[in-house]
Protein backbone atom coordinates (compact mmCIF):
# COMPACT_ATOMS: atom_id res chain seq x y z
CA UNK A 1 0.00 0.00 0.00
CA UNK A 2 1.04 3.63 -1.08
CA UNK A 3 1.03 6.06 1.92
CA UNK A 4 0.29 9.37 1.04
CA UNK A 5 -1.18 12.62 2.26
CA UNK A 6 -4.57 13.15 0.96
CA UNK A 7 -4.71 17.17 -0.48
CA UNK A 8 -8.15 17.21 -1.60
CA UNK A 9 -9.47 18.91 1.73
CA UNK A 10 -7.37 22.14 0.36
CA UNK A 11 -10.00 22.62 -2.39
CA UNK A 12 -13.47 21.41 -0.38
CA UNK A 13 -12.84 23.06 2.61
CA UNK A 14 -14.29 27.02 3.65
CA UNK A 15 -12.01 29.24 4.00
CA UNK A 16 -11.92 28.92 7.98
CA UNK A 17 -11.44 25.06 7.82
CA UNK A 18 -9.10 25.18 5.52
CA UNK A 19 -7.01 27.57 8.07
CA UNK A 20 -7.74 25.48 11.60
CA UNK A 21 -6.65 22.26 8.70
CA UNK A 22 -3.27 23.88 7.59
CA UNK A 23 -2.06 25.04 11.19
CA UNK A 24 -2.54 21.31 12.04
CA UNK A 25 -0.13 20.34 9.36
CA UNK A 26 2.06 23.31 10.46
CA UNK A 27 2.05 22.15 14.16
CA UNK A 28 2.37 18.21 13.30
CA UNK A 29 5.42 18.44 10.82
CA UNK A 30 7.07 21.45 12.97
CA UNK A 31 6.49 19.36 16.56
CA UNK A 32 8.69 16.13 14.28
CA UNK A 33 11.48 17.39 13.64
CA UNK A 34 13.42 13.61 13.76
CA UNK A 35 10.49 12.78 11.05
CA UNK A 36 10.61 16.52 9.16
CA UNK A 37 14.04 17.67 9.48
CA UNK A 38 13.93 20.13 6.38
CA UNK A 39 10.27 21.01 5.38
CA UNK A 40 9.71 22.25 1.92
CA UNK A 41 8.55 24.88 1.55
CA UNK A 42 10.02 25.92 5.12
CA UNK A 43 7.44 26.25 7.64
CA UNK A 44 7.52 30.05 8.24
CA UNK A 45 6.92 30.55 4.75
CA UNK A 46 3.54 28.83 4.47
CA UNK A 47 3.07 30.41 8.13
CA UNK A 48 3.24 33.98 6.62
CA UNK A 49 1.03 32.55 3.58
CA UNK A 50 -1.20 31.45 5.85
CA UNK A 51 -1.65 34.81 7.93
CA UNK A 52 -1.52 36.61 4.85
CA UNK A 53 -4.41 34.43 3.78
CA UNK A 54 -6.27 34.93 7.44
CA UNK A 55 -5.97 38.51 6.69
CA UNK A 56 -7.42 38.28 3.36
CA UNK A 57 -10.28 36.69 5.06
CA UNK A 58 -11.00 39.21 7.31
CA UNK A 59 -10.89 42.03 4.58
CA UNK A 60 -13.05 40.44 2.36
CA UNK A 61 -15.91 40.45 4.96
CA UNK A 62 -16.01 44.58 4.99
CA UNK A 63 -14.52 44.44 1.49
CA UNK A 64 -15.66 44.16 -1.53
CA UNK A 65 -14.80 42.93 -5.34
CA UNK A 66 -11.62 43.71 -4.92
CA UNK A 67 -11.29 42.13 -1.13
CA UNK A 68 -12.46 38.74 -2.51
CA UNK A 69 -10.36 38.57 -5.51
CA UNK A 70 -7.17 39.43 -3.14
CA UNK A 71 -8.55 36.47 -1.01
CA UNK A 72 -9.24 34.38 -3.72
CA UNK A 73 -5.06 34.78 -4.79
CA UNK A 74 -3.89 34.61 -1.65
CA UNK A 75 -5.95 31.19 -0.73
CA UNK A 76 -4.09 29.94 -4.14
CA UNK A 77 -0.80 30.66 -2.87
CA UNK A 78 -1.22 28.88 0.63
CA UNK A 79 -2.71 25.98 -0.82
CA UNK A 80 -0.13 25.40 -3.39
CA UNK A 81 2.68 25.91 -0.81
CA UNK A 82 0.70 23.11 1.49
CA UNK A 83 0.76 20.75 -1.70
CA UNK A 84 4.84 20.96 -1.87
CA UNK A 85 4.73 20.01 1.66
CA UNK A 86 2.17 17.10 1.13
CA UNK A 87 5.26 16.06 -1.41
CA UNK A 88 7.55 16.24 0.75
CA UNK A 89 5.66 14.45 3.32
CA UNK A 90 4.74 11.63 1.34
CA UNK A 91 9.05 10.80 0.82
CA UNK A 92 9.87 11.92 4.14
CA UNK A 93 7.65 9.76 6.27
CA UNK A 94 9.13 6.70 4.37
CA UNK A 95 5.86 4.89 3.79
CA UNK A 96 5.07 4.47 7.21
CA UNK A 97 1.62 5.33 8.04
CA UNK A 98 2.14 6.69 11.59
CA UNK A 99 4.85 9.07 10.35
CA UNK A 100 2.12 10.46 7.72
CA UNK A 101 -0.24 11.06 10.24
CA UNK A 102 1.90 12.64 12.85
CA UNK A 103 2.54 15.66 10.38
CA UNK A 104 -1.32 16.55 10.19
CA UNK A 105 -2.50 15.57 6.80
CA UNK A 106 -4.82 12.84 6.99
CA UNK A 107 -3.97 9.80 4.63
CA UNK A 108 -4.92 9.57 1.42
CA UNK A 109 -7.54 6.55 0.61
CA UNK A 110 -5.87 3.74 -1.16
CA UNK A 111 -7.17 2.84 -4.48
CA UNK A 112 -8.82 -0.16 -5.28
CA UNK A 113 -6.20 -2.54 -7.71
CA UNK A 114 -7.92 -5.82 -9.46
CA UNK A 115 -6.38 -8.87 -7.51
CA UNK A 116 -6.48 -11.06 -10.49
CA UNK A 117 -8.97 -13.55 -12.09
CA UNK A 118 -10.93 -14.72 -9.79
CA UNK A 119 -12.34 -18.62 -9.18
CA UNK A 120 -15.53 -19.66 -10.70
CA UNK A 121 -18.39 -19.56 -8.41
CA UNK A 122 -19.61 -22.79 -7.11
CA UNK A 123 -22.95 -24.22 -6.38
CA UNK A 124 -25.28 -23.06 -8.98
CA UNK A 125 -28.82 -22.57 -8.18
CA UNK A 126 -31.15 -22.31 -11.27
CA UNK A 127 -34.70 -22.37 -9.80
CA UNK A 128 -38.44 -21.11 -11.58
CA UNK A 129 -39.28 -17.68 -10.39
CA UNK A 130 -42.05 -16.20 -8.84
CA UNK A 131 -43.92 -14.63 -11.91
CA UNK A 132 -44.33 -16.24 -15.48
CA UNK A 133 -41.04 -16.66 -17.37
CA UNK A 134 -38.85 -15.64 -14.46
CA UNK A 135 -35.89 -17.63 -13.35
CA UNK A 136 -33.99 -17.43 -10.25
CA UNK A 137 -30.41 -18.08 -9.98
CA UNK A 138 -27.72 -18.14 -7.60
CA UNK A 139 -24.21 -18.92 -6.40
CA UNK A 140 -21.94 -19.08 -3.35
CA UNK A 141 -20.34 -15.86 -3.22
CA UNK A 142 -16.76 -15.41 -4.51
CA UNK A 143 -14.81 -13.52 -2.31
CA UNK A 144 -13.70 -10.16 -3.89
CA UNK A 145 -15.90 -10.11 -6.49
CA UNK A 146 -18.84 -7.02 -6.63
CA UNK A 147 -20.72 -8.39 -9.74
CA UNK A 148 -21.53 -11.06 -11.68
CA UNK A 149 -21.96 -11.62 -15.19
CA UNK A 150 -24.89 -14.29 -16.56
CA UNK A 151 -25.10 -15.74 -19.74
CA UNK A 152 -28.48 -18.17 -20.41
CA UNK A 153 -27.41 -20.56 -23.24
CA UNK A 154 -28.69 -23.89 -24.20
CA UNK A 155 -26.17 -26.51 -23.59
Amino acid sequence: MIVKPATSWLNTNKDTELINNITVVIMGVGNNPDIYPKPAPDLATIQKALNDFSAGVAAKADGGPSATSRKKNLRLIVTGLVRQLASYVQVACGGDMTNLLLSGFPAQKPTRSPIGELPIPSNPVLVLGSHSGELDASVNPVFGASTYNWALTSS
